[in-house]
């Protein structure tokens, strides 16, 4: 290939990936994850030489076989409509053409071609496909291929009329929606009549399975009952169903006293210290944006990390601890945010402060208090 390029004048681009160690560690397949590595390169040459579109050569057979792929895993109505020919800034120029066809055209006019190995391995679902299923499907029909195709097409049309009407729902549900997570009425599942199918469609770029939507049907009046996808979690709340992208950051953070700001994933924390002489406690009070210490009361390195079912701490104005979980549930905090709550434990294992929340009892600012930490939460 790089030969071709070269004799044709056509730039060429390389790279290398370590497929397999990307694979474990985001738990993929290889085809899966071969192909997130393949993608990426593709959109990075695009960008970096402002190229307006990326051409892949996937061939009419290619189509007729993910269609197979999609009905064995069960894909919905919009998984056996087809491939696009054209999605974004992806397109497919030969997919009219059969694979059979292009190889007789690259022998007719003497075109090298190199096919990989892996084509012809049947441990990949697609080679079960092209080697046993189509032959037989072609032994039956020798039109097999183009009466699927004609399948495809009526389903497409299907597809885009009913989409239509499922956005229209999803619309006049949606209550809110930020670039993280989405707040849906939980009354969009009598409005679609507890059909789960449709309710598949409509939660199907969040990437949850049939068997889950119809357990959410079963749930949707137990608040607290969750789900989770490959890309996001649903929660089902008092009036709301709320689907979050998964938060990566579960990382524990340290913070010394010279730390001055730590940024996670869905907030960033700013440290500062002051004398009690040039603070207005009035100023920080009753907000929610700021937890307040008296600093000598607080024993560092402080952990920031994620709440657990078990933490308890004592809140402040009281003498006995509390589950966070409860503190939670009694400032009406929703499903989705719960799993955003983060609290600070000093070294001696104590929960100083559930943030954005309530600050420990123990670390309360008194008269005697004569230097203050300030954290700042944005």
């Amino acid at each position: 290939i790089r030969n071709f390029c070269k004799t044709n004048n056509i730039e060429f681009f390389e790279e290398r990936f370590q497929t397999i160690d990307f694979c474990k560690k985001n738990n993929y397949s290889i085809q899966q994850g071969a192909r997130e590595l393949r993608y990426a390169f593709f959109q990075l040459i695009a960008s970096k030489h402002k190229y307006s579109k990326i051409a892949i050569g996937t061939t009419f057979t290619d189509k007729i076989e993910t269609y197979f792929i999609n009905l064995l895993r069960g894909s919905a109505l919009k998984g056996l409509k087809g491939i696009q020919a054209k999605r974004n800034n992806i397109i497919r120029p030969i997919m009219f053409a059969k694979r059979a066809d292009i190889i007789q055209y690259g022998l007719e006019h003497n075109i090298l071609y190199r096919e990989d190995a892996s084509n012809h391995s049947k441990v990949y679902l697609r080679n079960k496909i092209r080697h046993d299923l189509m032959p037989t499907l072609k032994e039956i029909s020798h039109s097999a291929e183009d009466k699927i195709e004609q399948n495809m097409q009526h389903l497409d049309g299907y597809f885009q009329f009913i989409n239509k009407h499922i956005e229209q729902i999803k619309r006049d549900h949606l209550d809110k929606q930020t670039a993280k997570q989405s707040y849906f009425k939980k009354s969009i599942v009598q409005a679609l009549q507890y059909n789960t199918t449709l309710l598949f469609d409509v939660f199907s770029e969040y990437n949850f399975n049939a068997t889950q939507i119809k357990n959410l049907v079963q749930a949707i009046d137990k608040v607290g009952s969750s789900f989770s996808s490959s890309t996001h979690n649903l929660y089902v709340d008092r009036t709301h169903l709320i689907i979050a992208s998964k938060n990566k950051d579960k990382q524990q953070h340290k913070i010394t006293p010279l730390t001055r700001q730590i940024t996670l994933q869905n907030k960033s924390l700013t440290l500062t210290t002051l004398t009690h002489q040039n603070f207005k406690l009035d100023t920080f009070k009753n907000s929610k944006q700021y937890a307040i210490f008296d600093a000598d009361k607080v024993h560092f390195p402080l952990t920031l990390r994620a709440w657990k079912p078990a933490d308890k701490m004592i809140p402040l104005g009281m003498q006995q601890h509390k589950n966070i979980s409860d503190i939670l549930t009694d400032n009406k905090v929703d499903a989705f945010e719960k799993t955003q709550s983060n609290v600070l434990e000093d070294d001696k294992g104590q929960i100083i402060a559930l943030l954005g929340q309530r600050v420990s009892n123990i670390t309360r600012i008194t008269d005697q208090t004569k230097s203050i930490l300030l954290i700042e939460i944005l």
